[in-house]
């Protein structure tokens, strides 16, 4: 069977798009990480807003933008945690990161009683990522069982837009997010990463052994 790889909004989202895409970024590393401008500006952002809300220290003026948000989510009640690691086992139990079945990373958490907010900054384009929403609802019930309600977002300060849902832990489902879960489990335990073609393969894909890639033509 092939290497099991933690089940992430990143590593997911990857393997829905394209699991031969999957494949060469997790399994093979064919595809190498490497930094852009975008994911530079993105790392500096993201601890920026860290810095700002865990000590107080002041957001460098190219982020003043973020101003407002970490305003509101310093005047939520509770403590405010950031950069938080939420990790849960194949069974939903929490456990420890380098155990992890399923996890996230929480940009900002506030808790005050029984109710909680957890949500994600975001740097690119709009969208309404419920699966990315429902993995870190998902985690942040099973490590905190005295929570019963959670708002959720994802963030977009760039263009001051804003994406949320609100969960009660009686009435909360993953029908959506389990789907796509036993998709990546069965394609993990075949080990067949089959090509999805689509209109990335074009110009922006950068498996470039596979087939579909516009850029070999």
């Amino acid at each position: 069977m092939t290497k099991f790889i933690p089940i992430s909004p990143t590593t997911l989202s990857t393997m829905i798009t394209c699991p031969r895409q999957f494949e060469a970024k997790y399994l093979t590393k064919e595809v190498q990480f490497k930094d852009t401008p975008a994911t530079i500006h993105g790392t500096r952002l993201h601890k920026a807003m860290e810095d700002s809300l865990v000590q107080d220290a002041a957001l460098p003026a190219e982020f003043s933008y973020l101003q407002p948000y970490v305003d509101k989510f310093k005047n939520f009640p509770g403590k405010v945690s950031s950069e938080t690691k939420l990790a849960i086992d194949k069974q939903g139990n929490p456990c420890e990161w380098k155990d992890r079945y399923i996890g996230g990373i929480a940009d900002v958490i506030t808790i005050k009683g029984s109710h909680a907010f957890i949500g994600d900054l975001k740097t690119g384009k709009y969208k309404e990522d419920t699966l990315q929403l429902s993995i870190l609802t998902k985690c942040l019930y099973a490590n905190y069982p005295t929570i019963q309600t959670v708002n959720a977002a994802l963030f977009f300060p760039h263009i001051n837009k804003l994406f949320s849902f609100k969960t009660s832990r009686e009435t909360v489902t993953y029908e959506g997010l389990e789907k796509e879960i036993k998709f990546y489990e069965a394609v993990i335990e075949r080990g067949e990463f089959k090509p999805k073609p689509g209109g990335l393969c074009r110009q922006w894909c950068d498996v470039f052994s596979c087939p579909h890639n516009g850029r070999n033509k």
